[in-house]
């Protein structure tokens, strides 16, 4: 049995496993411990917590980053094509993680100059491929969603400003609004979304009345959701009802 399926048959038995207690049932090192339990993260098998894991909820269902970006990836291109219309050269554009926005940000990293922040270690990797001036939130890396997130992320992003904040959403609830499969990444959605004048989520249908953990932002709060032409016409009329956000399918 190696190593993580140990570490795997370990937190099945108990709803919390440390790296202390690991250390010393594995007799490995914490520095050991710590990389098999960021790997098994990564694969959606825990949740990395302060000190240690605890089993990733099997209803939540997230997808690490690459596979997000396998699912419902023609819908998300069309989506992050007719966003990419929205914003005015020169604006100052917060740009979320995610599959949706990485998208949005292959677009209009192509379109002209912008003051573009994000919290995305993919979307980072790419400005610099392209040159590209781009400023990246402070703070901890998650390695599920290659996002960077905690406190010093909100902090960060709440002494900021932004024409625009772009962001992703994990599932679009009729009544409540816009929800996140973490809280951290949750944290840093809100802060964003409160500091912008305008704020835009990115969402293809398959995401609408799809249950997800934590809230970021009610209907109120986003001005814009733009999704796909797959969305029914009941969500639309929905939508609709909640004053303040706007719907548009690409």
């Amino acid at each position: 049995m190696t190593r993580e399926e140990q570490i795997l048959e370990l937190l099945s038995e108990q709803e919390k496993v440390s790296v202390e207690d690991l250390t010393r049932s594995l007799n490995s090192s914490p520095a050991t411990i710590r990389r098999a339990l960021n790997a098994l993260e990564e694969k959606g098998k825990l949740i990395r917590v302060h000190g240690g894991a605890i089993p990733a909820p099997q209803d939540a269902g997230e997808l690490n980053f690459l596979a997000k970006q396998n699912t419902q990836s023609n819908p998300k291109r069309r989506i992050a094509s007719y966003a990419a219309q929205v914003p005015n050269e020169g604006e100052t554009l917060f740009i979320d993680s995610g599959s949706t926005t990485y998208e949005f940000a292959t677009q209009i990293l192509k379109k002209g100059h912008y003051q573009i922040y994000t919290n995305s270690l993919p979307i980072f990797e790419l400005a610099c491929k392209l040159d590209y001036p781009i400023n990246i939130v402070g703070g901890r890396l998650r390695p599920l969603s290659r996002a960077i997130v905690g406190a010093a992320a909100s902090e960060w992003l709440a002494g900021l400003w932004f024409d625009r904040a772009i962001l992703g959403a994990s599932g679009l609830h009729p009544k409540a609004g816009f929800f996140t499969t973490e809280e951290e990444e949750a944290a840093v959605k809100k802060t964003a979304c409160m500091n912008s004048e305008q704020t835009i989520v990115l969402a293809d249908s398959s995401k609408w009345d799809t249950p997800a953990a934590v809230q970021f932002a009610s209907w109120k709060a986003v001005d814009l959701l733009i999704s796909d032409t797959s969305l029914s016409d009941s969500a639309k009329k929905t939508i609709k009802t909640h004053k303040g956000t706007r719907i548009e399918t690409a």
